[in-house]
């Protein structure tokens, strides 16, 4: 298993936070877009690809 670096309690704090915000922010885009215009965070992300 290769060496894995101890990190601080402000590194670990951080890389928790950034994992809960990854974890939520999905959902959270979805709800607002549906209602504000009606459609989906896929279904925007769609729209944007083709754009």
């Amino acid at each position: 298993m290769a060496h894995r670096p101890v990190l601080s309690a402000e590194e670990e704090d951080a890389w928790t936070q950034l994992h809960l915000v990854a974890q939520l922010l999905p959902a959270v885009m979805d709800q607002r877009l549906r209602r504000d215009a009606g459609l989906g965070h896929y279904d925007y992300a769609v729209l944007l690809t083709l754009y």
